[in-house]
């Protein structure tokens, strides 16, 4: 049994440490060795390892051990499931953290109180009082920093998207006031990018609504879905099932693709037909996968897609500035060139 205890620990350990360094490199087998190093320390070296403890402290305080054990397994298993993004994991994170204080800790102050090492006893009880201290104020003030500061990074464009939105509609009454100006097709590409920001603004609710059940519906300052209603902001898996099982992401690149032919086709230079194509992610169809995935990456969280969904906003807006800025410098040229 020592000699399995041995080899199941140190196979653990490599596996857990393998998948960990694959993980990191966005190896595909990463999850798959992580999940076996696991389940081979929590299942077998755990409690092998208590088993042999129990029986070595004459097989007294069985209650402790498989509280103790209990704890152990939820704890690891939380941190297990948030590694790898697993939709429930803070269910098991819970009595990860309440079993060690609320029973452990107390049966072992109990069972011990006779002890003939009272010094060890108390070190160890304060030990785990300072750790649960800790915890305590690093997950109140790292993951309220951490999930102010991802929502202000998902926000920050919709400002100046606002204001472009509203610079845009004066340039398109500007260009149409030219009765050189084609009209059909500047309207065209108005309606064609508005129902493209409408759209994404569409998504931007329903993805928040079928990810983690928040109504964002109502708009901010700026006229946009207002992103700081949503709640469960570290959610991912049910964001990947909408984004790219249900094709919204599809749908997304389809649309812009469209905008971006239609800016293209109202450019006069080469330099704004490049910055439109940078903007709205490149002219070439078979990239429109690849496209997709950057964008919205598998185990991106929903704060994360919802701030891709602005950036992408914001870019076609720049996007349609920059060309009817353009079409504004051909007018005036052409102007020119007639009273010369």
């Amino acid at each position: 049994m020592k000699k399995v205890f041995i080899i199941s620990l140190l196979l653990s350990a490599n596996l857990i440490t393998a998948g960990t360094v694959m993980s990191l490199s966005e190896i595909n087998s990463a999850e798959a060795i992580l999940t076996i190093g696991f389940c081979l320390f929590v299942l077998v070296s755990l409690p092998i390892g208590m088993r042999r403890h129990f029986v070595s402290a004459g097989k007294r305080n069985r209650a402790l051990y498989i509280i103790g054990y209990l704890s152990v397994f939820f704890l690891l298993l939380s941190v297990f499931l948030f590694s790898l993004r697993i939709v429930g994991a803070l269910v098991f994170l819970l009595p990860g953290l309440t079993l060690p204080f609320v029973l452990f800790l107390p049966l072992f102050l109990r069972k011990n109180k006779q002890s003939e090492q009272p010094a060890q006893v108390h070190q160890f009880a304060l030990f785990m009082l300072i750790v649960a201290v800790c915890i305590s104020f690093l997950s109140l003030n790292l993951s309220r920093d951490m999930i102010e500061s991802m929502r202000f990074s998902a926000t920050e464009t919709e400002q100046p998207t606002s204001v472009l939105s509203e610079r845009n509609q004066d340039l398109y009454a500007q260009i149409v006031a030219d009765s050189s100006a084609d009209s059909a097709r500047l309207m065209h590409l108005q309606s064609s990018m508005h129902a493209l920001c409408h759209r994404i603004d569409k998504i931007k609710i329903s993805l928040a609504a079928f990810s983690s059940y928040d109504d964002i519906s109502s708009l901010n300052e700026y006229n946009e879905p207002d992103i700081l209603l949503v709640y469960n902001t570290s959610e991912n898996h049910l964001c990947n099932t909408f984004m790219h099982d249900m094709g919204a992401a599809e749908e997304i690149a389809e649309q812009l693709q469209a905008c971006r032919d239609q800016l293209i086709g109202l450019v006069g230079d080469k330099e704004t037909a490049q910055l439109v194509n940078d903007l709205m992610g490149g002219n070439d169809h078979a990239n429109a996968e690849d496209w997709q995935k950057r964008m919205f990456p598998e185990k991106a969280t929903l704060i994360a897609y919802l701030g891709a969904l602005n950036v992408i906003e914001n870019a076609a807006r720049m996007a349609e500035n920059a060309v009817l800025e353009s079409v504004i410098r051909n007018q005036h040229g052409c102007d020119l060139q007639k009273q010369n």
